[in-house]
């Protein structure tokens, strides 16, 4: 793991987080740690009732412009440099195959349910791909 590239770009997320974290009227998900492990520890995902949904796009805000903000700030040297061993496009691609992997996330097998395994291979594909 990059502990620099982590410091940098998700660390600033945290109060947003806790603040998220903290809406009443929001329960867990059946999110397993793994799929944290793959997309972010610092993601939130929850069922909300309708009055934390409300409440909840003050923070959606707040983690948009922080990404847009990575984004058009770019990395920082010190971090860069932290990645030079790291084939970012073979780990992007890695992680994407993975994060739409049914052995990782098992909503699939509900969209499998809902429009059938060759519906949901396709997305999937496409997702992978992108």
């Amino acid at each position: 793991t990059h502990v620099p590239y982590m410091d940098e770009v998700f660390l600033p997320l945290s109060p947003f987080y806790e603040t998220g974290r903290a809406t009443e009227g929001m329960w867990a998900t059946g999110t397993t740690p793994r799929q944290f492990a793959m997309m972010s520890p610092w993601m939130l995902v929850n069922f909300a009732n309708e009055e934390a949904f409300r409440k909840i796009g003050d923070v959606v805000m707040d983690y948009a412009n922080h990404w847009i903000s990575v984004i058009n700030t770019g990395l920082s040297p010190e971090v860069q440099a932290t990645l030079a061993d790291t084939d970012l496009t073979e780990r992007d691609a890695g992680v994407r195959y993975n994060l739409f992997s049914p052995s990782i996330d098992p909503v699939w097998g509900r969209v499998d349910a809902m429009i059938g395994p060759e519906g949901s291979e396709l997305i999937r594909s496409n997702l992978q791909l992108l």
